[in-house]
């Protein structure tokens, strides 16, 4: 099986000038659920500085992989 990949940057929120920063956890949910309705499966989450990067995959199709490999 061949797989597509696909990876997302959550950056984080402050609030104010000097407000320390935050993930919105509702916005991630939300777009993690769109990703998966479209047929991305999440697997890794990656920690960084300014966030969490997001990993997904997805099987390809053959129509898929011929966009892919253009």
């Amino acid at each position: 099986m061949k797989w597509g990949y696909k990876t997302v940057h959550f950056e984080l929120k402050k609030e104010g000038l000097l407000g320390s920063g935050f993930l919105d956890e509702s916005e991630i949910e939300q777009e993690l659920n769109e990703f998966g309705l479209s047929g991305w499966e999440l697997v890794s989450v990656l920690e960084v500085q300014d966030g969490i990067i997001v990993f997904f995959k997805q099987p390809l199709t053959t129509e898929t992989a011929y966009v892919l490999s253009q």
